[in-house]
């Protein structure tokens, strides 16, 4: 006979849901709320990263992937020293049809910078 675990005051999966996709009545996030996707207008590199840049990348157009690499470089956020010139890089890449050398370019920038861009300037506006 199968044994039945009770787990008392523990959220379901659709409370976590729920509490991550509403706002708490007091107008105050709760505490869940960082299950809620971490993708949308609040984060505007993020959202044109996965919707424009990883399909770029994943087409493997050279031309195209000459512009994204040119648009990362107008990005540029203050203080992040070698972003500009690995855009640069990946833009050479591009024109010179080396997919993989884009793809090198693209890792670079992210082991460098991804995560303190996440946990500082993720809410920053493109520009």
């Amino acid at each position: 006979m199968g044994a039945v675990i009770v787990l008392l005051g523990l959220p379901s999966c659709a409370d976590r849901r729920d509490a991550a996709t509403e706002p708490a009545q007091s107008g105050q996030a709760s505490s869940s709320a960082t299950l809620a996707p971490a993708i949308g207008p609040d984060f505007p590199l993020q959202t044109w990263m996965k919707g424009t840049a990883a399909r770029t990348l994943a087409s493997g157009t050279p031309e195209a992937l000459v512009a994204v690499f040119e648009r990362i470089e107008r990005i540029d956020p203050p203080g992040y020293d070698g972003w500009k010139a690995i855009a640069s890089q990946g833009a050479a890449a591009a024109r010179a049809s080396n997919v993989d050398g884009c793809r090198v370019a693209c890792k670079a920038c992210h082991d460098q910078y991804r995560q303190r861009y996440r946990d500082t300037d993720r809410r920053r506006p493109l520009r």
